[in-house]
């Protein structure tokens, strides 16, 4: 019940602000009424019956194409002839859940994942409506991150897939499911790809049977890596051998500093979905719901690749069924049948093809829209930088990153189609004396080219984001108002591995730089300084409805979490833990990283 009331809430919230953001907005802005929909359906008829066209009917033959499906006409973009996907205008009384469905299939995802699934098969909606979206969702503001300041580290750039891979362990103990208390992280550095396990223990044996899993599938790495230790690897590569006896790994260095900021990252990032799918299904059985977060990690775009892990692993995006289709949503639920799915691809039709408007786009065109989209990129990165008063360094390192990425593209561009014959060793795709220009690739050469295309990329997006990632900033902190929302990070031993980072509140009084804080569930008594938590940007909560109750902030956390909230145990022994005198083994759990430092232990 509370559930639906917080959905109910959240639409209501999104309906005003996009009511406003729509009622600012022009004539000709991408969001459309149902009203302002049919006409449009209604004016693309009328362009395209008309003999003799008007330019305004050009413009909209130009912009807007229709489709049918039983019946439903649907307002789609344009196809040109080398376009496959057909993209669909949307309404507003649509937005919501189409946003909503989209933001769940990512695991929550940040506006970046959002947008490159949202583009796969819609045309209107923009980053700005999903900015609006995600500033409203009460779980993403729960769980993001409080500032921090300094500069993360330099990712490492693997050259090729499997060429270096990383097993990591997520301690879950406070939280456990059953005789689960562990997940395995296991991630390729080149293609990001993450797969997960759930684990009892994080013993050598057990973490080698679940990796000889993984290696009889994808292969084996040259390199294993693990943020556990050398010693923690080794025993862990032994564990393999003798399983496997024509196996050869070595480990990598222990918490290597180029290479340990990604995987933890994505540990992070895998402890976010699972705690949003946990809220979401309302199961506290995480072990569940981890082939559904590593569908959603390995299917979300990364920053770092500048594709979905997915692609570049297999050079396509994942499917989902025909939700992956091009047919509408309303279509597709009423199919049950083979049969059924034939007639509906037999009825659908689209004059897109037959377009006057549509042109056909080569290569060359191709090559010159990807040079054309760097240059606007350098540009603007010109822009910026002219409107600093100072220039650092590390800005001058970002510009030359631009300029040297449009020149390795062109060069790959210039270079791949004199390479595709002396690459080519299927018999099928091309006859003795055949030229290059007259080669023809079969389907699996073609996803061998478009993998090949994807892993290069990936590098060459790692070998940018090691350098970009030296421009960021200290964060600021702008004081704030009195009825604002804010977030205030939950400290680690309050809150176990699958519940939120964050408890939101609203600032009720400000005595100079401190501020009292309060929600539904109680008042805070202590003050809070303004870096000991970060505004959001909407107002979530009112502030009529604060509880005048004094409560502390371990008893607002354990009130929000599903689980109680305890998070882990920390021992400080100077000894190896054998006896009950040590906190975590008189509590029957293992030591984990956050205990003492490096000093031999027993209880691991």
């Amino acid at each position: 019940m509370a559930t639906e009331q917080s959905a109910r809430s959240f639409r209501e919230r999104f309906d005003t602000k996009f009511q406003e953001l729509f009622s600012a907005k022009g004539l000709n802005s991408f969001y459309f009424s149902n009203e302002q929909y049919l006409e449009i359906i209604n004016s693309v008829k009328s362009a395209k019956e008309a003999k003799s066209k008007t330019t305004l009917q050009y413009r909209r033959l130009k912009r807007f194409d229709l489709c049918s499906v039983s019946g439903v006409e649907k307002l789609i973009a344009p196809l040109s002839s080398s376009e496959t996907t057909i993209k669909y205008y949307v309404t507003n009384d649509e937005m919501f859940d189409i946003l909503h469905e989209t933001h769940l299939a990512v695991g929550h995802g940040g506006k970046h994942r959002m947008e490159k699934e949202c583009k796969k098969k819609y045309k209107n909606i923009t980053q700005e409506v999903i900015k609006l979206y995600l500033r409203l969702c009460e779980p993403c503001q729960k769980k993001l991150k409080s500032a921090k300041k300094g500069i993360v580290v330099k990712p490492l750039v693997s050259t090729e897939m499997n060429s270096r891979c990383q097993v990591d362990l997520i301690d879950m103990q406070s939280n456990p499911d059953g005789d689960f208390k562990f997940i395995m992280v296991y991630q390729d550095h080149l293609t990001k790809f993450v797969q997960l396990r759930a684990l009892t223990s994080k013993r050598a044996v057990e973490v080698a049977y679940k990796l000889l899993d993984i290696f009889c599938i994808f292969g084996a790495p040259s390199i294993l890596q693990s943020d556990n230790g050398r010693e923690f690897a080794n025993h862990v590569i032994e564990e393999l051998c003798s399983m496997w006896s024509g196996l050869k790994i070595v480990h990598g260095k222990p918490r290597h500093s180029q290479s340990q900021g990604s995987v933890e990252r994505a540990n992070q990032d895998v402890q976010n979905m699972l705690m949003t799918w946990m809220n979401d299904e309302n199961c506290k059985r995480w072990s569940e719901g981890l082939k559904f977060v590593q569908l959603m990690k390995n299917r979300a775009f990364h920053d770092g690749i500048k594709r979905a892990p997915y692609t570049a692993m297999f050079g396509s995006d994942v499917k989902v069924g025909l939700a992956s289709s091009s047919l509408p949503k309303e279509v597709i639920v009423n199919i049950h049948t083979e049969e059924e799915l034939e007639k509906m691809l037999t009825e659908f039709t689209t004059e897109a093809e037959s377009s006057p408007e549509s042109q056909e786009e080569g290569p060359e065109s191709r090559q010159e829209s990807q040079e054309d989209l760097l240059n606007v990129e350098l540009e603007s990165e010109n822009y910026h930088l002219q409107n600093t008063e100072m220039r650092s360094d590390i800005e001058t390192e970002v510009l030359n990153t631009k300029e040297g990425e449009r020149n390795v593209l062109l060069e790959i561009n210039s270079e791949e189609t004199a390479k595709k014959k002396d690459e080519l060793e299927c018999s099928r795709c091309m006859n003795p004396g055949t030229s290059t220009q007259e080669i023809n690739l079969c389907e699996i050469c073609t996803t061998q080219q478009n993998i090949n295309k994807h892993r290069l990329s990936a590098r060459l997006s790692l070998e940018n984001q090691a350098k970009k990632m030296k421009a960021l900033s200290n964060l600021k902190f702008p004081p704030c108002s009195v009825g604002d929302t804010v977030r205030v990070q939950i400290p680690d031993v309050d809150r176990g591995r699958g519940e939120f980072r964050n408890v939101l509140m609203v600032v009720i009084e400000k005595a100079g730089d401190l501020y009292r804080l309060g929600n539904e569930r109680g008042t805070i008594e202590e003050m809070f300084s303004r870096n000991q938590f970060s505004v959001c940007h909407d107002k979530l909560i009112d502030i009529e409805n604060i509880s005048p109750e004094k409560k502390s902030l371990r008893e607002l956390a354990n009130e929000q979490s599903l689980s109680g909230g305890q998070g882990y145990k920390r021992c400080n022994c100077k000894t190896k833990c054998a006896t009950k005198k040590c906190s975590c083994k008189a509590a029957g759990k293992l030591c984990n990283s956050k205990c003492h430092s490096s000093l031999s232990c027993s209880n691991k």
